[in-house]
This record gives structure tokens, C-alpha cells and sequence, in this order.
């Protein structure tokens, strides 16, 4: 099973930079949610104490002021986790709408996590920046692939690494995301 490439071209001036933005954020979804691989049981439990179960999320800013973008994931002690990829005030944190969400199944064996994304959804509309949860497009996609993950001493944070890839593909950096106390809207 190999991992996904991507080819690099050169944009032309034609394309505007919202565009450009939405582009780079589709392919790093569709990549996030490439990493999975589904064989998790359907009565299987992960371990309720295990320092994975809960929610998690990073912040990076938005295109517009005072606007932030978050990649949240909520894994779940039944084995399946969501993902959501939403947009956020930066004063209040209220979500202001959404750019992508995968849901699936995840293993973890070590510091090695499966994830399989069984449904993925995308925010498709051009003449908007992000969408309600509901107005997302459910794709045919689906994904799997493999992370290696590590949590800091108090296990508040959480830090996603990917394999190396090689000359000319697009490579992801480390992602680090931070515990959640209240729940994914």
C-alpha cells in the first residue's frame, strides 16, 4: 500500500489567492483524511483510559480578520473518531461555519494510529469561504494511511508525525493539537 503524491504545478496569475487557499486546504484534508486504514471490529473498545479518547484541536489563522481556522478530531472509546476542519471567531471561538469533516474508524497499537475514513465531506462552493455543517458534500472518497503519534508529560497535547515522502511530493508537517475541554460544537 503506498501513500498518496501530489504534483506541484505552477499556478497561473488567472487564479486569485482565495482559490489558491481553497485548493491547498482541500488537498490537506483530503490527505488528512488518505490517512487511514480500516480493519478496526465493530464491538471493539479502545481502552476509556487510553490518552487518545477525547477531543483535540489545532488553531491557525483564517483568510479575514479576527478569523481562525481549527482542525478538531473527537476519538471516541468505541473505536470511531470525526474530524471536522471549521472556521472560528477568534474573540469567542463560535464556529462560524466549515471547510471539510471525515468520519471513521481508528486503531492504535503504540504510538502507531490507524485511521479510516469511511465518509468524507468537503465545502465545495465557490461563492463562499465556508460552509454550514449541513451544506457540506458528502465525496466518494475514502481514506486510510498510518501516523505516528506522541502526547506531551501531561498528555494536554497531542502531536501527529507522518512518514517522510520523497523529492517533489507535497509533504505534511508535524500537526500538534491541544486537548479539548468542552465538547465539538
Amino acid at each position: 500500500m503506498g501513500f498518496p503524491t501530489f504534483k506541484i504545478e505552477p499556478v497561473s496569475k488567472e487564479k486569485s489567492h482565495f482559490y489558491l487557499m481553497k485548493e491547498k486546504l482541500f488537498i490537506l484534508s483530503c490527505f488528512l483524511v488518505f490517512l487511514t486504514i480500516t480493519s478496526c471490529d465493530d464491538d471493539s473498545e479502545v481502552n476509556p483510559s487510553d490518552p487518545i479518547i477525547g477531543e483535540w484541536f489545532d488553531s491557525n489563522p483564517f483568510e479575514g480578520e479576527g478569523l481562525i481556522q481549527s482542525l478538531q478530531y473527537a476519538f471516541n472509546t468505541d473505536g470511531t473518531f470525526e474530524s471536522r476542519r471549521v472556521v472560528l471567531e477568534d474573540i469567542d471561538g463560535e464556529i462560524l461555519g466549515y471547510l471539510a469533516r471525515a468520519i471513521g474508524t481508528f486503531e492504535l497499537e503504540g504510538d502507531q494510529l490507524v485511521l479510516s475514513s469511511a465518509q468524507i465531506f468537503i465545502h465545495d462552493d465557490p461563492n463562499n469561504a465556508f460552509s454550514n455543517l449541513d451544506r457540506l458534500t458528502l465525496t466518494d472518497a475514502t481514506s486510510e494511511g498510518l501516523i505516528t503519534i506522541s502526547f506531551n508529560g501531561d498528555q494536554t497535547q497531542l502531536t501527529f508525525t507522518f512518514l517522510p515522502c520523497g523529492p517533489n511530493e507535497n509533504c505534511l508537517a508535524d500537526l500538534v493539537f491541544e486537548r479539548k475541554v468542552s465538547s465539538i460544537k
